[in-house]
């Protein structure tokens, strides 16, 4: 609403002519008031303190109570007069008036107020306001500006009260938080996992409210991991937030450790010298190495044989598990690196916190077999079983072996060790294990000793000097005596890995089947013209081949079925556990080799066994009698 002023002249004086009666002659004001119009009302010079009329104080507020104890109320009370009008309460305008005090502007605040935003909106001249102590003690200065209701830049009075805070009386001391619940060996340097947790406790009053300048000290746990870790700090006082912290300093002991809080407290100020002491203990922290270790390293697949040689974009999830030298799975956000000979596959994964992550291998681009020789000549040869299968199996490098194709995993990590002493690092004299540089064994070649790299594949350097380099003679990890490293151990860590293969099966065409009777170890392949005898030659043998001469894809049903003959059954290939055949005497290397048992029911009679195939030639066909 617009005001105006109006100026409120007195008239002093006429000066009166001497004779006849003159007009009047008047003078220029000597005082004049300056008031605010609202309306048919006016408003003189507004005012904020405490009472009324007669009884009012500019510049003070009214409190309740002027000792409150920790987490304590007092209400608070207030007018809006007219100085100018005998200090009558202003009850014809709105007027706003905002509080605040030292303790409310504290960050956590430690005291507050009962109405939003601290603000108070009166248009009958008193003011009315809660204060509540939420973690001050002692003298708290309260303050309260006075403004017009739509205008609180400019304050137009003020007033002011001091309230005390009695001290708190001690609630409890609890945990709050540690920043990090697994910790890596000290010494080890790892992205993923840190070798120093913030633990945070808290010290509240009886009301739940902080306190501050409360000394506390802590402790390790007693547990094994305690032995080498270490504490950042073994006091201090808690903060405006009543908060209070230390870091524990993981050290080279495997296992888990915990941070006790204490504070000692006077529950009677009268009786100082009887104490109370107080505990808190942090969750547990696990303190492990974090680095994975190439024994428990391993890598899975769906399916070992795809419909994927004839087929894009067919499928198989890979999987990487990891876990360090004590058994612990590698931490949330370890990462895996992948690679494969034939189609695509993401770089790599990130482990969740059972130290697993998948990725998805597609089929597509060229086959294993298919490569040009001038630059893939691994690519299309494979190490398998020399046929007929010898006992021992023995292996040969065969070429133009299309579709098996090798994928391979590797991160960062340690060869791994035998503990002789639970200090947590590697010493002179204990047990290790080494190996070479990672590569990707695109044709399977191996030796008692692990795969065999050939020249042609690819390989992955730890640390990196433009060759392939073999299995070193010192410990590969990241921890050591200061003996072991001037030995010449632990200069490095090392990629641990794991290589799958799996073979891209050519389900888009029909298979063929082939049956088979043994005799000792021999093995005789059976035409449409033989007949076979149930009750004399034994289990019948079915190989089951793509186009290739491999294992049909995953999840191919075959079916047997002989009239009154009996042990025949569906069989499911489901998912292949070798990707080449290892029974001794057969004249085959690859495919699904199945073995099964006839039996004559009543009324059996020569007949013919039928085995569907569904997608390949559909139906084979044996000869039986009983």
């Amino acid at each position: 609403m617009n005001s105006i002023k109006i100026v409120s002249i007195s008239l002093l004086a006429f000066t009166m002519a001497a004779c006849g009666g003159g007009s009047p002659s008047t003078t220029t004001p000597t005082t004049a008031e300056t008031e605010e119009v609202t309306g048919a009302v006016t408003v003189g010079t507004p005012s904020l303190g405490r009472g009324s009329a007669g009884t009012f104080v500019s510049g003070e507020l009214e409190l309740q109570l002027t000792t409150i104890s920790s987490g304590g109320t007092s209400n608070i009370t207030a007018s809006v007069v007219d100085i100018t009008k005998s200090n009558e309460l202003i009850t014809s305008k709105s007027y706003s008036i905002v509080f605040n005090s030292t303790c409310a502007d504290k960050t956590p605040a430690k005291a507050t107020f009962s109405a939003e935003n601290n603000t108070v909106t009166t248009s009958t001249g008193n003011v009315a306001i809660s204060y509540t102590a939420t973690g001050c003690t002692g003298v708290d200065k309260i303050s309260a500006n006075l403004y017009e209701e739509t205008d609180t830049n400019s304050a137009l009075a003020s007033a002011e009260a001091e309230i005390t805070v009695e001290t708190a009386e001690f609630g409890a001391i609890a945990f709050v938080s540690n920043s990090e619940d697994a910790l890596s060996f000290s010494g080890i340097t790892n992205s993923v996992l840190k070798s120093s947790s913030l633990v945070t406790f808290i010290v509240t009053d009886t009301f739940g409210n902080p306190i501050e300048g409360v000394d506390v000290s802590f402790a390790l746990s007693s547990a094994s991991a305690a032995v080498t870790s270490s504490l950042s700090v073994l006091s201090a006082s808690t903060n405006a937030a009543g908060e209070v912290a230390t870091s524990v300093r993981a050290g080279t002991t495997h296992g888990v450790v915990s941070v006790l809080a204490t504070t000692v407290i006077t529950p009677d100020e009268s009786k100082p010298t009887e104490t109370v002491t107080k505990e808190s203990s942090s969750l547990p922290i696990s303190v492990s190495t974090g680095v994975a270790v190439q024994s428990n390293f391993s890598l899975s697949a769906t399916s070992f044989n795809p419909n994927a040689y004839a087929l894009d974009g067919a499928t198989v999830s890979i999987t990487a598990r990891l876990a360090d030298r004590f058994g612990n799975f590698a931490p949330a956000g370890t990462i895996v690196n992948f690679t494969t000979e034939s189609g695509g596959i993401p770089s790599s994964c990130v482990t969740n916190d059972k130290g697993e992550c998948s990725v998805d291998w597609s089929s597509q681009g060229t086959r294993p077999g298919n490569f040009h020789s001038n630059f893939a000549g691994t690519k299309n040869s494979e190490y398998l079983p020399i046929a007929p299968i010898a006992n021992p199996v023995t292996y040969s490098l065969q070429s133009g072996v299309k579709g098996f194709t090798t994928i391979t995993a590797y991160a960062i990590g340690e060869a791994g060790y035998t503990e002789k002493n639970s200090n947590g690092i590697y010493d002179v004299g204990e047990n290790f294990e080494v190996y070479p540089e990672v590569f990707r064994n695109d044709n399977g070649t191996f030796s008692n000793l692990g795969d065999t790299y050939d020249a042609e594949e690819e390989f992955f350097e730890y640390v990196p000097d433009g060759s392939y380099s073999t299995a070193p003679a010192v410990y590969q990890g990241s921890l050591c005596s200061a003996a072991a490293s001037n030995a010449g151990h632990c200069a490095s860590n090392m990629y641990v890995t794991q290589s799958i293969r799996i073979v891209q099966t050519d389900g888009q065409n029909p298979y063929s089947a082939r049956f088979y009777k043994k005799s000792g170890i021999v093995f005789t392949q059976l035409s449409g013209a033989d007949v076979f005898d149930v009750s004399a030659d034994g289990d019948v043998y079915l190989l089951v081949t793509d186009t290739n001469g491999n294992i049909p894809a995953a999840g191919t049903v075959i079916s047997f079925a002989a009239e009154n003959y009996k042990a025949i059954e569906a069989r499911t290939v489901k998912t292949a556990e070798a990707q080449y055949i290892v029974e001794e005497g057969f004249p085959e290397n690859r495919g699904l080799l199945h073995s099964f048992t006839i039996r004559p029911d009543t009324g059996a009679v020569a007949t013919e066994l039928e085995v569907t195939i569904p997608g390949g030639e559909g139906k084979a066909i044996l000869k039986i009698t009983p």
